[in-house]
């Protein structure tokens, strides 16, 4: 009786194990929930980072998750492929705070500082995952912050920033800290890609095949 009931919690632990960013199974209907749709594949953005001290371009992959109106971010950083998780309010503070650098890039009234642990326009906590050959560690604890910092050529980049945290199963190993740079033609066609009534429409063209008759 005891080892069915041993079975039985296994068997009920694996539902709740991270297989990967695109593929988690939520047990309890969001409150952001817009549709029962498999993830989207967004068009790819365009960023910069810094690999071994060098500005390099890189081409960040988009998903869309209808079950929970997030937006998934992925590209291969060093040995690691990384994923941040970006919630509906997540976007919002990203959108605030670009439509303010934007502002004060235009007006060139952005004040020469540089970006710090305490210098940013906005800070939240996000989903960030990792791995080697796919994600494989999770934390919910990375600090996100954007920002913008003087960047090739000495002009102001906007910057998204999830710094280091534990992964949630084990504490002694951290995610790497992540850094895109988006000029700012490149942020204007990012807010393109993830305006909410951009990915509304994605699902209404869904429920209107899905519903159709």
């Amino acid at each position: 009786c005891m080892q069915k009931i041993f079975a039985s919690l296994f068997l009920v632990s694996l539902a709740f194990v991270f297989c990967s960013c695109t593929s988690t199974k939520e047990t309890e209907v969001d409150p952001n929930f817009l549709g029962d749709y498999e993830p989207i594949q967004l068009e790819n953005a365009m960023g910069w980072v810094t690999l071994f001290d060098k500005e390099k371009p890189k081409e960040i992959e988009l998903y869309f998750v209808p079950r929970t109106n997030r937006v998934e971010m992925y590209f291969r950083d060093l040995q690691n492929r990384v994923c941040v998780i970006l919630t509906p309010e997540h976007r919002q503070m990203m959108t605030d705070a670009a439509l303010q650098f934007l502002s004060e890039q235009e007006a060139g009234n952005l004040p020469d500082r540089k970006a710090n642990s305490k210098n940013f326009y906005s800070q939240s906590v996000a989903t960030v995952g990792w791995g080697v050959t796919g994600i494989s560690r999770i934390t919910k604890k990375s600090k996100l912050q954007f920002n913008y910092e003087y960047f090739r050529d000495k002009r102001p980049y906007f910057l998204l920033k999830a710094l280091p945290a534990p992964d949630q199963d084990e504490p002694d190993v951290v995610s790497p800290t992540i850094e895109i740079f988006f000029s700012p033609a490149q942020l204007e066609a990012l807010y393109e890609i993830l305006r909410q009534d951009a990915l509304q429409a994605l699902v209404d063209e869904l429920n209107a095949k899905a519903y159709a008759y």
